[in-house]
């Protein structure tokens, strides 16, 4: 019955952000193609002899990543900024409590 509950629970979670991670998927599939792209671009530029434009290659590749995780972090803050229980209501005073005792009381009467 546990694996059960626990199962439920898991995909509670995921259904509950399934585009983020939607989004997850999307950006590591991204990672893939920036590295193998950079690798491909880096083998020409060695054939080609044109060594000295790797160093900026290299700092395109690191720029896009720094913008996926970037992206990631800030869609991440607002998941959880929005996730956020309430704040406790305020509480009642006594003669607000005898009012609303009085107002069920007499709702029951009815």
């Amino acid at each position: 019955m546990f694996k059960q509950i626990q199962s439920a629970i898991i995909w509670t979670y995921i259904y509950k952000f399934r585009k983020f991670l939607l989004q997850i998927l999307v950006v590591i599939v991204l990672f893939f193609f920036v590295e193998y792209f950079y690798r491909d671009i880096v083998e020409y530029l060695t054939i080609s002899g044109h060594k000295d434009k790797i160093f900026y290659l290299l700092l395109a590749k690191w720029a896009i990543f720094m913008l996926l995780i970037s992206f990631l972090s800030v869609r991440l803050y607002t998941i959880l900024k929005k996730t956020k229980k309430p704040p406790n209501p305020r509480k009642l005073s006594k003669k607000e409590i005898a009012k609303l005792a009085q107002q069920i009381i007499e709702a029951k009467k009815r």
